[in-house]
């Protein structure tokens, strides 16, 4: 069971990423710069990260290496991704959001344990 969370976690992240890239992309016709797409992205990946970090540690007792490993195959899906479908995140971009993700997970598992918050 783990393991399909998990799985789902990083599923909704890459479905994220898509419908992202297809709204700015496809549907909205005002032309963004790359710097303003991209902070737009790393804003709104703060939420949507949040939520799917509370949904996976809903079950699963929270620690700061489970943390690590939501965020390592959070990070692998995307990867996986950009083989598949080619110029979804690049270049210097896609580390920093590689590095948002990592630290996110790693803060969840850190945040949602129960020794560090408050009941």
């Amino acid at each position: 069971m783990k393991i399909v969370r998990l799985l789902l976690s990083s599923l909704f992240l890459v479905l994220f990423i898509i419908l992202y890239n297809w709204f700015f992309i496809g549907f909205i016709s005002y032309e963004f710069s790359e710097i303003a797409y991209n902070i737009i992205l790393w804003v709104l990946l703060i939420p949507f990260l949040f939520v799917n970090g509370k949904w996976y540690f809903k079950q699963d007792e929270p620690n700061t290496k489970k943390g690590i490993l939501l965020g390592v195959v959070w990070i692998a899906s995307l990867i996986l991704l950009e083989l598949i479908l080619g110029n979804v995140v690049s270049g210097l971009i896609s580390y920093i959001i590689f590095f948002e993700i990592l630290l996110l997970a790693i803060l969840f598992g850190f945040e949602f344990d129960s020794t560090y918050s408050a009941p």
